[in-house]
């Protein structure tokens, strides 16, 4: 939600496109003397940007942080403990195999790419720094929505604006550690075995948008930005980019 919060704030007068009252609306189902007909009395809303009443959009926002306080800072807990539970160990049980390599005498190592192992910068920059980075930005966002939450004097709905900032950093780093690293998986588990570090170790801090209760924006930017991550992260002359594309 952060860059359709950025649009809907400096375009807020484009956006702004009716006032709806409530009120009024069962006034003039009542003087039209027939049954109550939810899409014709219903606010009108955009695509992705919310209702075009946007101080009935500011309330909705509002209350549905408020309603969704736990199901909002479970999904935080979530993703914290699916990192330490898959990239974080494995992370940690990788060090014996790249420290096994890294032994290896000069004519085994010039090998290795044979069966497509490349090497790169080190295992600590791919692998342990981006996986402590990201475990560092869902805990920040954690303290930072519990202290929203505390806070009586900052509006609520500042927290799917510091969600998508903490998803989004996620997606940056992830996607650079997969860049850097898939070729290590394709010679430990076997040829073409990324696809299984993107569905057991990238993907599943994901999974707690599917219960959070965030706006269907922050949804749909979530969900999009890593096609583009991964296609950006993805060296046009690399092996990896052929998979894909190719």
């Amino acid at each position: 939600m952060v860059f359709t919060e950025l649009f809907s704030h400096f375009c807020r007068r484009c956006l702004h496109r009716e006032d709806y009252k409530f009120d009024d609306e069962v006034e003039a189902n009542l003087e039209e003397n027939v049954s109550f007909k939810r899409s014709k009395h219903s606010p009108s809303q955009h695509i992705l940007f919310g209702f075009k009443d946007r101080n009935l959009e500011d309330e909705y926002l509002e209350d549905l942080a408020r309603v969704g306080k736990s199901r909002i800072l479970l999904g935080y807990c979530v993703s914290v403990l699916l990192i330490i539970a898959v990239p974080f160990l494995d992370a940690l049980q990788a060090i014996p195999i790249i420290h096994s390599i890294s032994e290896l005498d000069q004519e085994t190592l010039a090998e290795l790419p044979e069966f497509g192992y490349r090497s790169g910068p080190s295992y600590e920059v791919t692998q342990i720094l981006p996986t402590m980075l990201c475990l560092a930005f869902f805990v920040a966002g954690f303290v930072a929505v519990c202290l929203i939450y505390r806070l009586a004097a900052v509006s609520k709905r500042r927290i799917f604006a510091v969600t998508g900032v903490v998803f989004l950093l996620y997606i940056a780093v992830a996607g650079y550690a997969f860049s850097k690293s898939w070729n290590l998986w394709d010679f430990v588990y076997g040829d073409n075995s990324w696809p299984i570090y993107l569905i057991n170790s990238a993907m599943p801090p994901l999974l707690s948008l599917f219960f959070m209760g965030v706006p269907s924006a922050l949804n749909t930017e979530v969900s999009s930005i890593p096609r583009l991550v991964r296609i950006g992260s993805t060296d046009l002359g690399s092996p990896l980019h052929t998979r894909f594309f190719c």
